[in-house]
């Protein structure tokens, strides 16, 4: 159902953002048609999804926006008038690997130096040397993500950017 949404005034830890340029991708597609299924997945598996599929939903979250305004007692990293992206899923999942990873790679260490503590031997340095091998084999995630992946996410920023500067017109075929 297409409908008109009344203006909206940012709440506290809010910020209200104009829509420049807005994607409609798989997933909206696939919600459109599934979501009481997505649902239902997510509660089995633990998933952080929630749709509450009684309601209106309004679909594009993949999108090129200006920043209006913040809600009270809030502060964000853009000034009002500066474009933002829709990508906080990233730097999120990029902060919980890293400090997974890290954490990770501590016990790795500490369970190498507990290896060395019995003395120099064969089977000492394999566990040792083993443990450490798997600590910075843990980090390659978090490194991924924040050496690699923000790549194609500044890339799609600066098309939405173009998007959003494009003249667009509608014509009856």
């Amino acid at each position: 159902m297409v409908d008109t949404l009344p203006d909206p005034t940012p709440r506290d830890g809010e910020a209200l953002v104009k829509t420049l340029a807005c994607g409609i991708c798989g997933s909206d597609l696939h919600a459109l048609k599934h979501a009481d299924k997505m649902v239902e997945a997510a509660r089995e598996t633990g998933a952080p999804f929630s749709l509450d599929v009684t309601r209106d939903v309004v679909m594009g979250h993949e999108f090129c926006a200006e920043v209006v305004d913040y809600g009270p007692n809030t502060n964000g990293p853009a000034s009002p008038g500066e474009r933002v992206v829709s990508m906080p899923l990233l730097f999120r999942d990029g902060r919980i690997a890293l400090a997974t990873g890290i954490a990770f790679l501590f016990c790795c260490v500490l369970l190498r130096e507990l290896a060395f503590s019995f003395g120099s031997g064969a089977v000492s340095d394999i566990i040792g040397e083993g443990m450490l091998i798997i600590g910075w084999v843990a980090m390659w995630r978090p490194l991924e993500i924040f050496l690699y992946e923000w790549v194609p996410v500044r890339r799609r920023c600066r098309i939405l950017a173009k998007l959003s500067k494009m003249p667009v017109i509608v014509q009856p075929k």
